[in-house]
């Protein structure tokens, strides 16, 4: 059974207020232990501004629903209503559906006081200098990451609950593409530390306009990511989720 929704540690929805046409910057992180949150937004366009703490080119949520991973973290800019008593609402929905039927509330915006001017449309923030324009996918290290059991079984990393070694080892400096199998019966979303990478299309040589370090990767469904390995060290790539890394779900990789 899931724990009931909960906004800043209180009951939802968190309740907050602002000038008709105020701009909002809002960051949200999901930090349920096993649950992919689908935001589903009502009353406001938002722009995505950064994802899992880097800036991104400044893009609109597809649907206005936005899928948060256990860990993910998004900020958001948005314009309120510009009549008093407006509304802007954000809603948990159980799945990644247009249904509204089974939407729980998560956060209420209400427009009160004296409109705000009128601003000019939102840009994006600054990028972040240290992170490549391009990556080398011809010359890229491949690797895969097959997640595996679970049920009864031990949940495994290429066939190992909790492999000891690293999964991988490159010099730094290497462009490296890896690939999330899920082959378990159930979302997964994975976490790549000390890098953050660019999420590759499935159809494709490009990849999307913003930097992840979490990954979901349906049942059944393969995900692939590409990152420069520039930060020396043994980093964990591992679940989320603390219950599946207790599991198995948790290996390494060496940058050298």
């Amino acid at each position: 059974m899931n724990s009931a929704i909960t906004a800043n540690g209180a009951p939802a929805p968190l309740q907050l207020s602002g000038p008709p046409g105020g701009r909002v910057r809002l960051r949200l992180g999901n930090c349920a232990t096993a649950r992919v949150l689908y935001l589903s937004i009502d009353g406001v366009r938002p722009r995505v501004v950064a994802v899992d703490g880097q800036p991104s080119a400044p893009f609109e949520p597809l649907h206005n629903l936005l899928p948060v991973g256990t860990g993910a973290r998004f900020e958001l800019l948005f314009d309120l209503p510009r009549e008093a008593g407006g509304l802007a609402r954000f809603f948990v929905r159980p799945e990644d559906t247009r249904s509204h039927e089974h939407d729980e509330e998560l956060i209420r915006f209400t427009t009160s006081g004296v409109a705000t001017k009128d601003k000019p449309p939102i840009a994006g923030l600054p990028d972040n200098p240290r992170l490549p324009a391009e990556i080398a996918l011809e010359r890229a290290r491949q690797v895969e990451i097959t997640l595996g059991g679970g049920e009864a079984a031990a949940l495994t990393i290429n066939g190992v609950s909790s492999p000891a070694k690293p999964i991988f080892a490159v010099p730094r400096g290497t462009p490296v593409t890896v690939a999330f199998a899920n082959k378990t019966a159930f979302v997964q979303t994975m976490r790549l530390t000390g890098h953050v990478a660019r999420l590759l299309h499935s159809l494709d040589d490009g990849w999307d306009p913003y930097w992840r370090d979490i990954f979901i990767a349906p049942p059944g469904k393969t995900v692939h990511a590409a990152f420069v390995a520039d930060n020396p060290g043994i980093w964990p790539i591992e679940s989320a989720s603390p219950e599946r890394r207790n599991a198995g779900l948790m290996g390494t990789f060496q940058v050298a």
